[in-house]
């Protein structure tokens, strides 16, 4: 054999080995370094992913008891309010004119009562004169219970003609916060069949409540 193909094979073994062990003592170095800890005992949990909202433990909906359109609103969102403050009012002049008719009427019963009882006055003066009969005089009563009974049907009423003007007025039940407001100025409401939802009042809101769905292949996993 050739010695140069001779010294030329030894040359190409002598650098494969070069790159052989080259690579491996790189690919050596590239590992990472080794860790090793104590092994420990603890819980395993599982996390249930469910979406809803959260809401105020007490709330209090202020409504409407009688129809009418909204002249002014007071409060909005976030507004802190105090029991008996004004929040709204309702146009009232179609209930101030209730109560005008009311009064007309209470003041004519009571002209009424005042002439029966004049009446049946002087019919007991007559009869001790023996000027009319007894029917006259139980006539004369008859018509004086009336009228006394009418006053306070008509009183009755003013009453509550006064009380629908008042309820134009809405006020707030409690005190809180103003967390909800379904009206505007100038919106009507009725509340003909059920009192129209006008305000959501907030008692306390460091106590809340988290209104959730939980999927029913996750339920069995909450504890």
């Amino acid at each position: 054999m050739n010695k140069y193909v001779l010294i030329g094979i030894v040359l190409i073994a002598a650098v494969g080995a070069f790159l052989w062990w080259n690579q491996s003592g790189s690919a050596d170095q590239g590992l990472p370094p080794l860790t090793t800890v104590e092994v420990d005992k603890g819980d395993v949990s599982r996390r249930v992913v469910a979406f809803g909202a959260i809401q105020p433990v007490q709330k209090v909906t202020v409504g409407s008891q009688v129809s009418g359109i909204i002249e002014d609103i007071f409060v909005d969102f976030n507004s802190m309010v105090s029991r008996g403050d004004v929040i709204a009012r309702i146009e009232s002049s179609t209930f101030e004119a209730e109560v005008s008719s009311a009064q007309a009427e209470l003041e004519s019963a009571e002209a009424g009562l005042e002439l029966a009882r004049l009446q049946w006055e002087r019919t007991n003066e007559l009869r001790e004169r023996q000027f009319v009969s007894p029917s006259d005089v139980d006539q004369a009563s008859s018509t004086l219970r009336q009228a006394e009974a009418q006053v306070r049907v008509r009183r009755h009423a003013l009453e509550r003609a006064q009380r629908e003007l008042d309820r134009c007025t809405i006020k707030a039940p409690t005190d809180g916060m103003i967390i909800s407001r379904d009206v505007d100025v100038g919106q009507t409401v009725a509340a003909s069949l059920n009192a129209p939802e006008l305000f959501q009042i907030a008692t306390d809101l460091r106590q809340m409540h988290i209104y959730a769905n939980v999927s029913e292949a996750d339920i069995g996993q909450v504890q």
